[in-house]
C-alpha cells in the first residue's frame, strides 16, 4: 500500500477476515494487538459515520457563525482579541480532522478550511448586520484546518509504522 491510508479510511487494507478483530491476536489485546485500534479503524472507513460526522460539524459550525443576534462580549472571555483568535484556531480542527477523512491531502484539507472560511465571513460580512468580516479569522480558522489536518497525518503515520489500522 502506499503511505496514506486506502479510501475506506484503513491502512495496510484494513483487517485480515470478516471481523474487525484479527484471529492472530484472538481479539484480546495479546501479541501486541489491540482491538481498541481495530474498531477505530473499522469506524474510520465506515462511509455512513464520515457523512454523519461531516454533517454534524457544519451544523454545528453553522449555528456558532451564522447567529444573527448581536454577540454578547459584556465581560465575555471571548471578547478578548487573543482568545477569540484561539476559540476560531480550535473550531476549525475538526474541519481539518474531517476533511483528512475524506481526502487525505493536507495541502487540499487548508484549501477546504480556507474556502468554507471565506463563505463564512462572506456571509456574515453581506448578509448579517451584528456579525463582522475580519481577516484575521480567516487566518486563525485556515490555521486551525492546517493543525487538525497535520495532526491527524502524523498520527495516521505513526498508526502506520506500529502496524495498526
Amino acid at each position: 500500500m502506499g503511505s496514506e491510508p486506502t479510501g475506506n479510511g484503513l491502512v495496510n487494507g484494513g483487517s485480515s477476515g470478516n471481523s474487525p478483530v484479527s484471529s492472530e491476536s484472538g481479539g484480546d489485546g495479546r501479541n501486541g494487538s489491540s482491538t481498541l485500534p481495530r474498531l477505530i479503524g473499522v469506524a474510520l472507513g465506515c462511509r455512513p459515520l464520515r457523512i454523519a460526522c461531516t454533517i454534524a460539524l457544519a451544523l454545528v459550525i453553522g449555528v456558532i457563525v451564522f447567529d444573527p443576534s448581536p454577540p454578547d462580549t459584556s465581560g465575555s472571555i471571548f471578547s478578548i482579541p487573543p482568545v477569540e483568535f484561539a476559540a476560531n484556531i480550535v473550531m476549525f480542527l475538526p474541519v481539518g480532522a474531517v476533511a483528512r477523512w475524506w481526502r487525505p491531502s493536507v495541502w487540499r484539507n487548508v484549501l477546504v478550511g480556507l474556502v468554507c472560511t471565506v463563505i463564512i465571513e462572506s456571509v456574515q460580512g453581506l448578509f448579517l448586520p451584528h456579525r463582522v468580516a475580519d481577516i484575521r479569522d480567516i487566518v486563525a480558522n485556515t490555521s486551525g484546518a492546517l493543525i487538525g489536518s497535520v495532526v491527524c497525518w502524523a498520527i495516521a503515520g505513526t498508526l502506520r509504522r506500529r502496524g495498526r489500522p
